[in-house]
């Protein structure tokens, strides 16, 4: 929530004055009640800290003249002083804002109540579960702990196979009858098969149906969030972490939503699936050998802890990784938005260097992170091996034991299954050792899910409490209240309103109170105007009439009735609300103005009669689509004012209007019934034009300013209509309009005589789905890889030997356990496998550097790919012209996804998911040689087997990483442009009852996707079963070909049982590592977008261009002839075209003089500045400077000698002095203050926390509208450029400083004449200028001096008349 106004650096000359009350607080001109902001990041030379103090305003000396021994100590003084000492024991104990919960779940409320909540109840977070949901969730944690001991049961029918098949082995070489062991044999084969079958059944159960119930919660979830936030008080938007920036409450919802979904689906399921699995595999390897399993377990301590200790390192450095791409992503996000202003000032190079440097900074910690993660990796396989080789040692002992003293060792599951002989054998050693490794393995598999789980129980904290929170001003319709029908208790409403002693202090800045005291009646029909300095508490004033706060002292009256008592839903149905910058929201035009209706449905001719109202139709119906133009929550190319007055003065001619105005521009309101004057918190003077005007005080002066007089306000009323050259308003102004009963709701039970119309008016403007071809990519991607040829092919190494160690354990598990049984002399045995056990050591050493070597390897060669596909279609981006970014395809959001998404896409063709691959490969292609080897029967069956299990796996991997095919519907927007624009327009939605409407389309929009997500889970689960039930069967079939085998004397148990283990360590091996092969295909689908931008045609408008003439001088005279021109995204709506005998838009600019545009909105005005820019090419016709076509100069040096200042100030991340030094990179410390003070910017910018080096935070966010508008004009002034070009300059100025910084201009043209251009609205600005052009329907419509002008009698004479101006 965000205001303009705030307490202003003003003292009454009185005993005690507002600053008095707060000796500790500053002043502000920013009324917004934001506080203190978090940034991102910045360089390491911006990176200073965030400073809140707005501006010492340096009106002081003018309005403590003008306020002169007004006001003295009152009683209400002792009521201000009483509020003030509760406000600031509010602020001194955190609790200006409470949290109403009710009917939450106990750790809901819990957390809601906590000092620093940290986490809810595992169980409260299933609180928005159905009885249903609740079932079946209990249903999928069963299939999961069948899922989960499936592998425990395979561990046990391995021992028991081996045993066997030992068996059946020496049976046959001594010729015995195997006939009884076949069939034991038999038997476990069908087990085999059948642990098969579960587990393809019950991980196809738990998957799918917590995927169901995981989303099916998200999705209620996600929609009581919305709604519920969409209904809290704006006090709410304002304290709340990120909530004073609209841009991060939809980021920091999202992200919470998104981790809850996560940590109540199908990670739950895994993770007990992981845990049974663990702990099953824990049991049988105690079973088989509790001496052995226990030594094991001495050493997984510290392994745990050496890999913790690593990964907290690794974990630093991908939060650092992530935050220095988030800050990347934010400063394009800022400089795309800004992309005007950054081709104004030639900082395409300055942005791109910016750019490069967060990329390098990423790249930096993702590279570490990456080698940690595999330094992670490899203190795991050397802790492993090194294990191993004690076990197999322990192992050995065990097995020679049993030989030599019977039963030495036994195996409690020996006991079980045989009777005579407890003792521990060769399978039970192997299968114990491999038992206490899968059982490490699980556990380390748990931690994405417990990691999860634990994310979405700290997100639920605020999610949760957000849902359950009542609001302490609730506008929607479930509120009570009372409604000024008419009844015998209360009469009709009329209209009246009355602030009455009002004091209030935003929320989130409790100390610093905006208004003191506050008094005003304002009659039923009238016309009320509010003016004063910027940060008076004129915005606020508009606040407190919707209710979006409370004050915390004197009432706010309606009717009699104060506003807390009434239907809050009702009362904002009779204000018609149009805010300082008009907000649209998603939809078509005839949706946003019937969005004024309190049911939202209104007829075309409701639509039309209200944007008639407004003066909107004209415009409308000259876009391509009319009514029905679609505006998608991006940028649009409407041009258009905040207000026209005269269409305001017309309705309220119509019906009884009580009309609340905030404005700077004084002509729109010298008609007003009264005008009241704010300063320091209350009304200073109060009373109609001509009255204060007389008076001689506050307003004579600021109308003095602005070139207005006493007779104004009768000038007005004697004007000519303006017709077809009224500026038109926005659809806005007309949703505003069609709120008015007597308009659109007559017969209405609830309709009164009377509305209200509040107006806040500060500044003022103008005007393939199909998938990429990807058969070049892979070789263009491996030539930008080039230079790290040497670190891919350390990581290919890397990646094959890390995945041929699964076999080369075969090798070693398959002998050291054959020999237990193979090998009778106890001693020899021990020999045997001590000798083999220490070749584990080569493999601990292997398995280390190989992995460092994949991590460096890969982790180089993939994030410099990322960093350098990043700047190279960042700079490209940067070498387009305008027109290229006016089209959705290439907008904002579009742009950042691909420097996001699809960069860090691209990786996984040549970085880490590359390895993953590699490793995968080398690990299947190894096992398969070693069967071959060992036993080529074994080797082939398992070939043909291998696909099935690696399809199955890609199959799996496919089925997550697969997204919805439907396309959403023409004219439809995202969800998530749903929510960023709710947030990011919250005043309006709540001001117009739009609440539930936001909310439902939202929910709506949620829908295609959230069913897709739950079918998508079934398939989820089915690959998951399949690939579970791919790696049994194909033990059954090798099991049931290897009996045959050894019944026929074509292999021995050694090479069975290694070619065995090749293919089963080779299978769980490639399962575990994770590879994504779709990955593959998503990167180079990914890089065939971002070589579509990069391969773009070549812009003839390339701002880093060196083509095109330097003139050696420049006098700077300006010539458009017969220019023809319309923007490339609306070609059939011309700006200049032939008409009236005019040849489209012709005009002569004397070098050395200043000219200004005017006219109705839309006619041209910023086009004409932005041609001269070479934002854009003419169609036909041409424009010149001194004489050439501007086409044939270099384009960089022609932006390098205009300085450009646009209608909205566009600021970037960083110092004062940072963005000043951007009109000139090596400008001196004098010549940046020298600006400064020009732009009457040096006083406030002095009394900033850390002057000239004060951040001001993302887009200047941490100043307020005025002090960003000066800083914009200190950065073009400081280029001491040949042309200036003022767009709207001094719109955003209030009254004084507008004065001020017009006058610094004039006498920088009179010290060192420039040709000038201005656009300008207000023409008390321009009439100086040496000459003025209005536009109109085409090309010039008058053009002369202000004097010549007004002699004519034309359309200028006419809007010079209407803002109150006199003829001298």
């Amino acid at each position: 929530m965000s205001s303009n106004d705030g307490g202003i650096g003003v003292g009454l000359n009185s005993q005690l004055s507002t600053k008095e009350l707060l000796p500790n607080t500053n002043n502000h001109d920013n009324d917004n009640g934001n506080g203190k902001k978090k940034k991102r990041k910045k360089s390491k030379k911006n990176r200073r800290p965030a400073n809140n103090s707005g501006e010492h305003s340096s009106d002081a000396g003018f309005y403590q003249a003008g306020l002169a021994g007004a006001g003295s100590i009152s009683a209400a003084d002792v009521l201000i002083k009483s509020v003030q000492q509760k406000v600031n024991h509010l602020a001194a104990t955190d609790l200006a804002l409470s949290t109403s919960v009710d009917d939450d779940p106990p750790a809901v409320v819990a957390a809601a109540t906590a000092t620093e909540p940290s986490k809810i109840g595992f169980l409260s977070m299933f609180y928005f579960s159905t009885f249903n949901e609740k079932i079946w969730m209990i249903v999928g944690l069963f299939w999961a702990a069948i899922a989960g001991l499936a592998m425990p049961a395979w561990l046990l029918l391995l021992s028991t196979s081996l045993e066997t098949f030992n068996d059946i082995g020496s049976i046959v070489a001594a010729g015995g009858d195997i006939s009884i062991l076949q069939k034991e044999m038999q038997k476990l084969i069908y087990s085999f098969a059948i642990v098969g079958f579960v587990t393809l059944i019950s991980g196809t159960c738990y998957v799918a149906i917590w995927s169901y119930t995981g989303e099916a919660q998200t999705l209620r979830i996600r929609k009581a969030f919305v709604k519920s936030a969409l209904r809290q008080e704006a006090a709410w938007f304002d304290t709340r972490p990120g909530g004073g920036d609209p841009q991060e409450l939809p980021v920091l919802a999202a992200n919470g939503l998104s981790r809850i979904q996560t940590s109540i689906g199908r990670a739950v399921a895994d993770t007990f699936s992981n845990l049974l699995s663990a702990i099953g595999c824990l049991m049988v390897s105690l079973g088989l050998d509790p001496p052995l399993a226990l030594f094991m377990l001495c050493v997984l301590p510290l392994i745990a802890i050496v890999i913790g200790i690593v990964s907290c390192y690794m974990r630093r450095s991908s939060g650092k990784a992530l935050a220095e791409f988030a800050s990347a992503g934010a400063f394009a996000s800022e400089v795309l938005t800004g992309i005007k202003t950054i081709a104004s000032l030639r900082a395409e190079n300055w942005a791109v260097q910016h750019y490069t440097e967060y990329a390098i900074e990423a790249q930096k910690y993702s590279i570490r992170s990456q080698i940690l993660s595999k330094l992670a990796s490899g203190l795991m396989g050397l802790f492993f091996y090194i294990t191993y080789t004690f076990a197999f040692v322990f192992g050995t002992e065990q097995a020679a034991s049993r030989v030599e003293v019977e039963q030495s060792y036994i195996s409690p599951f020996a006991c079980m299954f045989r009777e005579t002989d407890c003792g521990i054998s060769g399978s039970e050693v192997m299968v114990c050792i491999y038992g206490v490794i899968l059982t490490a393995q699980f556990i380390a598999l748990m931690n994405p899910g417990l990691n999860s789980i634990n994310l979405g129980r700290t997100a639920a904290v605020d999610i949760y409490g957000t849902i359950h929170r009542t609001p302490a001003i609730d506008g929607t319709g479930n509120v009570k209240g009372t409604k000024l029908l008419g009844s015998s208790k209360k009469s009709p409403y009329d209209g009246s309103m009355e602030f009455k002693n009002v004091v209030f202090s935003y929320p989130s800045r409790p100390g610093d109170l905006v208004l003191a005291n506050f008094s005003l009646k304002i009659k039923a029909g009238t016309a009320v105007a509010l003016v004063g300095p910027s940060g008076s508490g004129k915005s606020t004033l508009s606040k407190l009439l919707l209710r979006l706060y409370d004050p915390i002292g004197g009432h706010v009256m309606a009717g009699g009735v104060p506003l807390t008592e009434l239907n809050l839903k009702w009362w904002r149905s009779q204000i018609g609300y149009v805010a300082q910058e008009p907000s649209l929201f998603p939809g078509s035009i005839r949706d946003n103005i019937a969005a004024g209706k309190l049911d939202g449905i209104a007829s075309n001719e409701e639509v039309t009669k209200a944007a008639m109202a407004a003066s909107a139709h004209e415009f409308i119906t000259d876009l391509p689509d009319g009514y029905d133009t679609f505006y998608s929550g991006s940028s649009i190319q409407l041009s258009g004012e905040r207000l026209v007055q005269e269409a305001l003065d017309k309705i309220r001619g119509q019906r009884k209007l009580t009309t609340v105005t905030v404005a700077h521009r004084l002509s729109t309101i010298v008609n007003s019934d009264q005008i009241a004057v704010i300063a320091d918190g209350s009304i200073q003077e109060l009373g109609t034009h001509e009255k204060l005007i007389k008076e001689g005080g506050i307003y004579a002066l600021l109308c003095e300013g602005q070139g207005l007089t006493a007779d104004a306000a009768s000038n007005n009323n004697t004007t000519t209509k303006l017709s077809d050259s009224t500026p038109a308003a926005t659809p806005a102004f007309g949703r505003s309009m069609i709120k008015g009963r007597s308009m659109i709701k007559a017969g209405n039970e609830d309709d009164v005589e009377a509305g209200i119309i509040t107006i806040d008016e500060d500044n003022d403007d103008d005007d393939d789905d199909g998938v990429p071809d990807t058969s070049s990519v892979l070789s263009r991607l491996w030539q930008y890889n080039k230079a790290e040829t040497g670190y891919t092919i350390m990581g290919y190494s890397g990646g094959i030997i890390v995945g041929a160690l699964p076999a080369c354990e075969a090798i070693l598990f398959g002998i050291i356990t054959g020999n237990f049984y193979l090998i009778e002399d106890p001693q020899e045995m021990r020999t045997t496998n001590f000798s083999l056990s220490l070749w584990f050591l080569l493999l601990a050493a292997a398995s280390f550097v190989a992995n460092i070597a994949m991590g460096v390897g890969f982790g180089i060669s993939g994030f410099r790919l990322t960093r350098r596909m990043r700047v190279l279609v960042f700079q490209k981006i940067m070498q387009h012209n305008m027109g290229w970014f006016d089209f959705p395809e290439h907008s904002t959001g579009e742009l950042t996804t691909h420097l996001e998404e699809d960069c860090e896409a691209v990786s996984n063709v040549t970085g880490w998911q590359q390895g993953q691959r590699v490793q995968v490969l080398s690990t299947l292609i190894s096992g398969m040689v070693i069967a071959l080897v060992y036993s080529w029967q074994i080797g082939l069956i398992a070939i043909c087997c291998i696909p099935f299990i690696l399809g199955a796996s890609i199959l799996q991997a496919k089925c997550a990483s697969r997204q919805p095919k439907h396309r959403r519907e023409i004219n439809s927007v995202s969800a998530a442009t749903l929510l960023e624009r709710a947030f990011h327009d919250i005043v309006v939605l709540q001001a117009y009852g739009l609440q539930d409407d936001a909310s439902m389309k939202y929910s709506k929009s949620l829908e295609p996707d959230s069913e897709f997500k739950k079918k998508q889970g079934f398939y989820n689960g089915l690959a998951f079963g399949i690939s579970q039930f791919a790696v049994f069967s194909t033990f059954a079939i090798i099991f049931s070909v290897g009996i045959q085998l050894m019944i026929n004397l074509q292999i021995g148990f050694i090479d069975f049982f290694v070619a065995l283990l090749a293919v089963m360590f080779s299978a769980l091996g490639a399962g575990q590592t994770g590879a994504d092969f779709s990955s593959r295909q998503a990167g180079l689908e990914a890089g065939a977008r971002l070589f579509e931008i990069v391969d773009g045609s070549a812009d003839e408008d390339d701002p880093l261009s060196m083509k095109g003439s330097k003139p050696s001088s420049l006098i700077g005279k300006v010539e458009f002839k017969a220019c023809h021109f319309a923007y490339p995204t609306r070609p059939n709506a011309p700006i200049y075209y032939e008409r009236d005998g005019r040849d489209g838009f012709t005009l002569d600019i004397p070098s050395q003089k200043s000219v200004a545009f005017t006219g109705r909105s839309g006619c041209g005005k910023s086009t004409a500045l932005q041609l001269l820019l070479r934002f854009y090419r003419v169609g036909s016709g041409s424009v010149l400077l001194d004489d050439q076509n501007i086409s044939d100069v270099n384009v960089g040096w022609l932006r390098n000698e205009i300085g450009y200042v646009g209608q909205m100030p566009v600021l970037f991340a960083g110092t004062v002095r940072d963005n000043i030094k951007l009109g000139k990179p090596n400008a001196t410390q004098q010549e940046i203050i020298d600006a400064a003070k020009a732009a009457n910017a040096h006083d406030f910018v002095s009394n900033l926390s850390s002057g000239y080096d004060t951040d001001i935070g993302t887009g200047g966010s941490l100043l307020s509208g005025g002090q960003k508008q000066r800083i914009a004009i200190a950065r073009a002034i400081v280029k001491d450029p040949k042309i200036l070009v003022l767009d709207e300059a001094t719109s955003a100025l209030d009254n004084e400083s507008e004065k001020i910084v017009q006058a610094a201009l004039d006498a920088m043209q009179e010290k060192k004449p420039r040709t000038t251009l201005v656009v300008a609205h207000r023409l008390e600005t321009v009439k100086k200028c040496d000459k003025i052009v209005v536009l109109d329907r085409g090309g010039v419509k008058e053009q002369g001096s202000h004097a010549e002008l007004l002699q004519q009698k034309g359309l200028y004479h006419t809007l010079w008349s209407k803002q109150g101006g006199i003829e001298k």
